[in-house]
């Protein structure tokens, strides 16, 4: 990768796939090796944005942002001369790339380091801090509302063969409180055998008003789309 008269096709194992690469500098002290690369899938992510290079004689840094999935990710690579100042190099460069993005996971990968570790951003001291007591009694509404969760795609029940997992977003609560003149006078005259409730809903019913399309891909490696698949907002109908 320090040679910059290696094309990017040379080293790409297949046509769906994009290599970014960040080549060996003067700031290396090296004359020789160097460079570090990473390759994402088309497939999964296109929207691959490059958020930063780092090059000393220590350590070489590359971090790429990838916004599909767990909001967004952050992958970095590193290439360490010096285990022992890994610490002191990576915090800073790897810090200020992502404490503007609190909800993303970060990624390290280093050629000395045995194993990649995921871990969440640390928080941003500027931005606002959450009640979670507040934000726990609102989860806890009755009212109808949005809730999400993460589910297999296999598991959905449409016959999709794919174990990746998908935001599943979804209406529950109830609509007592949208009753309206209609809903109390039809579910009197239920009562009182004026007319028939084996096919008559008397009260407004928690469902999505509209909707988002995911996509995924299959075990065959091909990308799959469902439209009108996760609620996007849920509202009291009927």
């Amino acid at each position: 990768m320090a040679d910059p008269t290696i094309p990017d096709h040379a080293i790409q194992p297949a046509e769906f796939f994009t290599v970014h690469h960040m080549d060996r500098v003067a700031e290396s002290g090296k004359t020789r090796g160097g460079g570090i690369c990473l390759m994402t899938n088309n497939n999964w992510c296109r929207d691959v944005v490059c958020l930063s290079k780092s090059c000393s004689p220590n350590l070489e840094l590359f971090t790429i942002y990838l916004p599909r999935q767990f909001t967004s990710v952050i992958f970095s690579a590193l290439y360490i001369y010096l285990q022992q100042r890994l610490n002191h190099h990576s915090a800073g460069q790897t810090t200020p790339s992502f404490s503007v993005c609190p909800e993303e996971w970060l990624l390290v990968q280093g050629e000395e380091v045995q194993q990649g570790r995921w871990r969440r951003a640390p928080r941003d001291p500027s931005l606002p801090r959450i009640s979670w007591r507040h934000h726990r009694k609102a989860k806890s509404s009755r009212d109808c509302h949005l809730e999400k969760k993460e589910m297999r795609v296999r598991d959905l029940g449409l016959g999709y063969d794919s174990d990746e997992i998908v935001l599943f977003r979804y209406c529950v609560g109830t609509c007592y409180r949208s009753r309206k003149n209609y809903d109390l006078a039809l579910k009197a005259l239920m009562n009182n055998g004026r007319i028939s409730g084996k096919k008559v809903s008397s009260q407004p019913c928690c469902r999505p008003t509209r909707y988002e399309t995911v996509s995924f891909m299959d075990a065959q490696t091909t990308w799959q789309t469902i439209k009108w698949l996760s609620a996007a907002n849920c509202s009291c109908v009927g």
